[in-house]
């Protein structure tokens, strides 16, 4: 059983400011655990979540979201690392592989009998009552959807705009 350190510290109070909606606040505890110890995949993968599901989106970055996903994993391969992982990927518009990673989260953690070393310090609150991996990876879907929508307006209202302003004339 791992006694508690300071990245511990770091990692339990990021996770309170968590569930108070302070994500900026969490994610600055979150790197300095990683500071304090490159290879605490707990601190790494709760990051990455944050980056890849922030509700603001000046928080979100999905393209450091995957790396750091893609960290956790290399070192602890569990349902949870991949789950985090789904969603980065999901975030950055990358949908195959989000649910490929999101279908092997849920086969992981099956296989293991819903164990997924769990038992760690607060066991990832965010996806436990948080939102759905599904309805992130939806949502994520539709939102890149409507903004590919939204640039195809603008493109074809900009052809018939002399002025390129949108604007009729």
């Amino acid at each position: 059983q791992r006694k508690p350190n300071s990245s511990d510290i770091y990692l339990r109070r990021a996770r309170i400011q968590l569930r108070r909606d302070r994500y900026r606040e969490a994610a600055r505890d979150f790197e300095t655990a990683i500071e304090i110890d490159n290879s605490f995949y707990w601190a790494i993968s709760d990051l990455a979540w944050i980056l890849a599901t922030a509700p603001d989106a000046g928080q979100r970055n999905g393209t450091r979201a995957v790396k750091l996903a893609r960290q956790a994993v290399k070192i602890k391969d569990i349902s949870h690392n991949r789950a985090v992982l789904a969603a980065a990927l999901a975030a950055t518009g990358q949908f195959e592989e989000a649910v490929s990673e999101q279908q092997r989260a849920l086969e992981m953690l099956e296989s293991a009998g819903g164990a997924d070393d769990a038992d760690h310090v607060g066991a990832a609150p965010h996806l436990h009552g948080g939102p759905d991996l599904a309805v992130a990876v939806d949502q994520e879907q539709q939102a890149h959807h409507d903004e590919a929508q939204n640039r195809e307006t603008l493109r074809h209202d900009d052809q018939g705009d002399p002025g390129g302003c949108g604007k009729e004339i």
